[in-house]
């Protein structure tokens, strides 16, 4: 997230991730429902992380109460932004995938051929 890369222990394989904006909306409020964020919170970016030794992803949420403008022409955006976590089940994660995703395209490449 902002800056950050996805790497686990080899990083043999690299790729990205597209997501329609649409989605924000809807992923705001579940994290809402879920008590993740609160009212005036909003999520600016998200990344998510599965642990084979305890078989659950964990999903951590950049928000903000703040708008994207004020984040955008700040002189120190990363200032603006509070991380907040929480744990899904694998079955929570997929239910939450096909919920409130309209469409989710990854790629990946094994390292090298990116």
């Amino acid at each position: 997230m902002f800056g950050e890369s996805a790497a686990v222990q080899y990083d043999d394989w690299k790729g990205t991730i597209a997501l329609d904006r649409n989605d924000q909306k809807s992923i705001i409020d579940w994290a809402r429902n879920q008590n993740i964020i609160n009212g005036n919170d909003n999520i600016f970016g998200f990344g998510i992380w599965f642990s084979e030794i305890s078989k659950t992803f964990t999903i951590k949420f950049k928000t903000s109460v703040n708008s994207y403008d004020e984040i955008k022409n700040s002189q120190n955006p990363e200032s603006y932004f509070i991380d907040k976590e929480i744990t899904l089940e694998p079955h929570q994660f997929i239910e939450l995938l096909a919920n409130h995703f309209k469409r989710i395209n990854i790629i990946a490449s094994v390292k090298g051929f990116e």
